[in-house]
Protein backbone atom coordinates (compact mmCIF):
# COMPACT_ATOMS: atom_id res chain seq x y z
CA UNK A 1 0.00 0.00 0.00
CA UNK A 2 1.14 3.44 -0.34
CA UNK A 3 0.02 7.15 0.12
CA UNK A 4 -0.01 9.93 -2.06
CA UNK A 5 1.11 13.62 -0.88
CA UNK A 6 -0.76 16.10 -2.74
CA UNK A 7 1.09 20.07 -2.24
CA UNK A 8 -0.41 21.07 -5.45
CA UNK A 9 -4.10 21.57 -7.09
CA UNK A 10 -4.55 18.19 -9.34
CA UNK A 11 -5.24 20.44 -12.60
CA UNK A 12 -3.73 20.90 -15.67
CA UNK A 13 -3.37 24.73 -14.67
CA UNK A 14 -1.32 23.41 -11.67
CA UNK A 15 0.12 20.58 -13.04
CA UNK A 16 0.21 20.37 -17.12
CA UNK A 17 -1.56 17.67 -18.67
CA UNK A 18 -0.08 14.41 -18.65
CA UNK A 19 0.86 14.43 -14.88
CA UNK A 20 -3.01 15.51 -14.30
CA UNK A 21 -3.85 12.32 -16.12
CA UNK A 22 -1.66 10.02 -14.79
CA UNK A 23 -2.25 11.55 -11.57
CA UNK A 24 -6.43 10.61 -11.77
CA UNK A 25 -6.34 7.63 -13.94
CA UNK A 26 -3.68 5.71 -12.50
CA UNK A 27 -1.80 7.08 -8.97
CA UNK A 28 -4.75 8.22 -7.34
CA UNK A 29 -7.15 5.09 -8.05
CA UNK A 30 -4.67 2.57 -6.44
CA UNK A 31 -3.61 5.22 -3.21
CA UNK A 32 -4.28 3.90 0.17
CA UNK A 33 -4.29 6.98 1.54
CA UNK A 34 -4.07 10.76 0.51
CA UNK A 35 -2.46 13.55 2.46
CA UNK A 36 -2.98 16.72 1.07
CA UNK A 37 -2.18 19.95 2.10
CA UNK A 38 -5.44 21.57 2.13
CA UNK A 39 -9.17 20.82 1.61
CA UNK A 40 -8.68 22.80 -2.02
CA UNK A 41 -6.14 20.22 -3.07
CA UNK A 42 -7.68 17.75 -1.61
CA UNK A 43 -11.20 18.36 -3.73
CA UNK A 44 -9.35 18.24 -6.88
CA UNK A 45 -8.36 14.67 -5.84
CA UNK A 46 -11.08 12.71 -3.94
CA UNK A 47 -13.20 11.96 -6.72
CA UNK A 48 -10.48 9.34 -8.57
CA UNK A 49 -9.74 8.05 -5.35
CA UNK A 50 -11.32 4.75 -3.71
CA UNK A 51 -14.03 5.09 -1.28
CA UNK A 52 -11.93 3.52 1.11
CA UNK A 53 -8.88 5.65 0.39
CA UNK A 54 -7.81 7.04 3.63
CA UNK A 55 -7.69 11.05 3.72
CA UNK A 56 -5.87 13.28 5.93
CA UNK A 57 -5.41 17.50 5.62
CA UNK A 58 -2.00 18.29 6.95
CA UNK A 59 -0.36 21.42 5.80
CA UNK A 60 3.75 21.16 4.07
CA UNK A 61 6.34 21.15 6.85
CA UNK A 62 7.88 24.64 6.76
CA UNK A 63 9.60 25.06 10.02
CA UNK A 64 6.98 27.13 11.45
CA UNK A 65 7.68 29.06 14.96
CA UNK A 66 4.44 30.68 16.20
CA UNK A 67 4.99 33.66 17.53
CA UNK A 68 3.18 33.97 20.81
CA UNK A 69 0.45 36.60 21.03
CA UNK A 70 2.27 38.40 23.85
CA UNK A 71 5.13 38.90 21.52
CA UNK A 72 3.19 40.29 18.57
CA UNK A 73 4.30 43.49 17.56
CA UNK A 74 2.21 46.01 15.49
CA UNK A 75 3.92 49.26 14.20
CA UNK A 76 2.24 52.36 15.34
CA UNK A 77 2.29 53.48 11.27
CA UNK A 78 1.96 50.80 8.64
CA UNK A 79 4.11 51.67 5.79
CA UNK A 80 5.72 48.67 4.25
CA UNK A 81 3.41 46.66 2.45
CA UNK A 82 4.81 43.45 0.80
CA UNK A 83 4.91 39.76 0.25
CA UNK A 84 7.07 36.99 0.20
CA UNK A 85 7.41 34.51 -2.67
CA UNK A 86 8.82 33.25 -6.03
CA UNK A 87 8.39 36.25 -8.53
CA UNK A 88 5.96 33.90 -10.93
CA UNK A 89 3.59 35.69 -13.20
CA UNK A 90 0.19 33.56 -11.83
CA UNK A 91 1.28 34.97 -7.77
CA UNK A 92 -0.60 38.15 -8.30
CA UNK A 93 2.23 40.96 -8.14
CA UNK A 94 0.80 42.94 -11.12
CA UNK A 95 -2.27 43.35 -9.84
CA UNK A 96 -0.43 43.89 -6.25
CA UNK A 97 1.22 46.97 -7.44
CA UNK A 98 -2.07 47.65 -9.86
CA UNK A 99 -3.80 47.94 -6.30
CA UNK A 100 -1.24 50.04 -4.28
CA UNK A 101 -1.48 52.39 -6.88
CA UNK A 102 -4.93 52.97 -6.54
CA UNK A 103 -4.50 52.46 -2.72
CA UNK A 104 -1.76 54.99 -2.50
CA UNK A 105 -1.59 57.07 -5.19
CA UNK A 106 0.93 59.31 -3.64
CA UNK A 107 2.73 59.35 0.23
CA UNK A 108 5.32 57.57 2.11
CA UNK A 109 3.78 53.70 1.95
CA UNK A 110 6.32 51.34 0.00
CA UNK A 111 5.53 48.17 -1.90
CA UNK A 112 8.43 45.62 -1.29
CA UNK A 113 8.15 42.53 -3.18
CA UNK A 114 10.17 39.18 -2.00
CA UNK A 115 11.50 36.81 -4.17
CA UNK A 116 13.38 35.62 -7.04
CA UNK A 117 11.96 34.50 -10.76
CA UNK A 118 10.50 31.59 -10.92
CA UNK A 119 12.29 29.22 -13.91
CA UNK A 120 11.24 30.88 -17.25
CA UNK A 121 10.61 34.12 -16.04
CA UNK A 122 13.95 35.91 -15.75
CA UNK A 123 12.08 39.26 -17.48
CA UNK A 124 9.51 39.35 -15.29
CA UNK A 125 11.01 41.42 -12.43
CA UNK A 126 11.60 44.07 -15.47
CA UNK A 127 7.99 44.21 -16.26
CA UNK A 128 7.09 44.77 -12.79
CA UNK A 129 9.33 47.53 -12.47
CA UNK A 130 7.96 48.94 -15.40
CA UNK A 131 4.23 48.44 -14.70
CA UNK A 132 5.15 50.37 -10.94
CA UNK A 133 6.87 53.20 -13.06
CA UNK A 134 3.53 53.42 -15.41
CA UNK A 135 1.38 53.59 -12.39
CA UNK A 136 3.10 56.27 -11.22
CA UNK A 137 4.69 54.08 -7.83
CA UNK A 138 7.86 53.21 -9.33
CA UNK A 139 10.07 54.75 -6.22
CA UNK A 140 8.32 52.98 -4.11
CA UNK A 141 7.83 49.26 -5.09
CA UNK A 142 11.41 48.05 -3.97
CA UNK A 143 12.04 44.54 -5.79
CA UNK A 144 14.34 43.25 -3.22
CA UNK A 145 15.13 39.41 -4.65
CA UNK A 146 15.82 36.23 -3.27
CA UNK A 147 16.35 35.75 0.53
CA UNK A 148 17.86 33.27 2.85
CA UNK A 149 16.14 34.12 5.61
CA UNK A 150 12.51 34.47 5.35
CA UNK A 151 11.30 35.15 8.75
CA UNK A 152 13.57 37.91 8.71
CA UNK A 153 12.05 39.29 5.26
CA UNK A 154 8.62 38.92 6.69
CA UNK A 155 9.42 40.92 9.91
CA UNK A 156 10.60 43.65 8.29
CA UNK A 157 7.09 44.27 6.67
CA UNK A 158 3.88 45.94 8.42
CA UNK A 159 1.55 44.24 5.93
CA UNK A 160 1.73 41.01 4.58
CA UNK A 161 -0.06 40.09 1.30
CA UNK A 162 -0.85 37.24 -0.91
CA UNK A 163 -2.82 37.69 -4.05
CA UNK A 164 -2.51 34.93 -6.19
CA UNK A 165 -4.60 35.19 -9.48
CA UNK A 166 -5.68 31.67 -9.61
CA UNK A 167 -6.39 29.03 -6.87
CA UNK A 168 -3.33 28.55 -4.01
CA UNK A 169 -3.17 24.78 -2.92
CA UNK A 170 -2.37 26.22 -0.03
CA UNK A 171 -0.29 29.43 0.15
CA UNK A 172 2.86 28.64 2.69
CA UNK A 173 4.10 31.90 3.07
CA UNK A 174 0.14 33.17 4.47
CA UNK A 175 1.29 30.22 7.48
CA UNK A 176 4.25 32.38 7.70
CA UNK A 177 2.83 35.16 7.47
CA UNK A 178 0.26 34.33 10.46
CA UNK A 179 2.81 32.83 12.55
CA UNK A 180 4.72 35.62 12.86
CA UNK A 181 2.35 37.75 13.96
CA UNK A 182 1.69 39.89 10.72
CA UNK A 183 -1.29 41.56 9.89
CA UNK A 184 -2.41 40.06 6.61
CA UNK A 185 -4.41 40.22 3.49
CA UNK A 186 -5.68 37.15 1.08
CA UNK A 187 -7.67 36.23 -1.75
CA UNK A 188 -10.69 34.72 -0.78
CA UNK A 189 -10.25 31.41 -2.46
CA UNK A 190 -7.99 28.15 -2.31
CA UNK A 191 -5.78 27.30 0.58
CA UNK A 192 -5.33 30.49 2.40
CA UNK A 193 -9.58 31.33 2.57
CA UNK A 194 -9.05 27.81 4.85
CA UNK A 195 -6.42 29.77 6.89
CA UNK A 196 -7.88 33.23 7.11
CA UNK A 197 -11.29 34.53 8.31
CA UNK A 198 -12.34 38.11 7.39
CA UNK A 199 -11.64 40.43 10.07
CA UNK A 200 -10.75 37.81 12.45
CA UNK A 201 -7.14 36.70 11.91
CA UNK A 202 -6.63 38.60 8.69
CA UNK A 203 -8.74 40.58 5.95
CA UNK A 204 -9.90 38.80 2.57
CA UNK A 205 -10.47 40.35 -0.78
CA UNK A 206 -12.39 39.28 -3.89
CA UNK A 207 -10.01 36.94 -5.93
CA UNK A 208 -8.53 38.70 -8.71
CA UNK A 209 -10.24 42.16 -8.28
CA UNK A 210 -7.43 44.39 -7.70
CA UNK A 211 -10.25 47.69 -6.33
CA UNK A 212 -11.14 44.67 -3.65
CA UNK A 213 -7.31 44.82 -3.02
CA UNK A 214 -6.98 48.72 -2.51
CA UNK A 215 -10.20 48.68 -0.49
CA UNK A 216 -8.28 46.22 1.99
CA UNK A 217 -5.01 48.23 1.84
CA UNK A 218 -6.63 51.08 2.93
CA UNK A 219 -8.86 49.58 5.51
CA UNK A 220 -5.66 48.00 7.28
CA UNK A 221 -3.54 50.75 6.68
CA UNK A 222 -5.78 53.30 8.45
CA UNK A 223 -6.49 51.31 11.34
CA UNK A 224 -3.80 50.48 13.92
CA UNK A 225 -6.22 48.55 16.17
CA UNK A 226 -7.54 46.93 13.62
CA UNK A 227 -4.02 45.73 12.11
CA UNK A 228 -3.40 44.96 16.03
CA UNK A 229 -6.41 42.46 16.69
CA UNK A 230 -5.60 40.86 12.83
CA UNK A 231 -2.08 40.43 14.29
CA UNK A 232 -2.83 38.66 17.77
CA UNK A 233 -5.70 36.71 15.58
CA UNK A 234 -2.85 35.34 13.55
CA UNK A 235 -0.67 34.33 15.83
CA UNK A 236 -3.49 32.30 17.90
CA UNK A 237 -5.07 30.94 14.47
CA UNK A 238 -5.38 27.10 15.33
CA UNK A 239 -3.59 24.44 13.47
CA UNK A 240 -0.43 26.17 12.67
CA UNK A 241 1.79 23.30 13.29
CA UNK A 242 5.42 22.72 14.23
CA UNK A 243 7.57 20.06 11.91
CA UNK A 244 7.29 17.51 14.41
CA UNK A 245 3.32 17.96 15.11
CA UNK A 246 3.05 17.29 11.23
CA UNK A 247 5.91 14.24 11.02
CA UNK A 248 4.08 12.85 14.22
CA UNK A 249 0.19 12.89 12.52
CA UNK A 250 1.87 12.10 8.87
CA UNK A 251 3.67 8.92 10.91
CA UNK A 252 0.31 7.49 12.16
CA UNK A 253 -1.16 7.73 8.60
CA UNK A 254 1.65 5.73 7.55
CA UNK A 255 1.34 3.67 9.97
CA UNK A 256 -2.71 2.21 9.48
CA UNK A 257 -1.72 2.23 6.20
CA UNK A 258 1.09 -0.47 6.29
CA UNK A 259 -1.21 -2.15 9.08
CA UNK A 260 -3.54 -3.02 6.67
CA UNK A 261 -6.08 -0.15 8.28
CA UNK A 262 -7.59 0.44 4.90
Amino acid sequence: PFAVHIRDLIEPASLGGSATVLMRKVVLPRAAAVIANSHASLATAASYARPACLRLVLPSPSGLKVRAESEVVVSPVAKRIGMVARLDPWKGREMLIEAFARAFPDGDERLVLFGGAAFGHDEFPELLRRLATERGVGSRVELAGHVADVTAAIDSLDICVQSSIRPEPLGQNVLQYLAAGKPTVVADEGGPAEWVSDDVNGLTFAARDADSLAGALRRIVADRELRTRLARGGASTPRLLSDGEIGAEMHGMMTRITRGQV
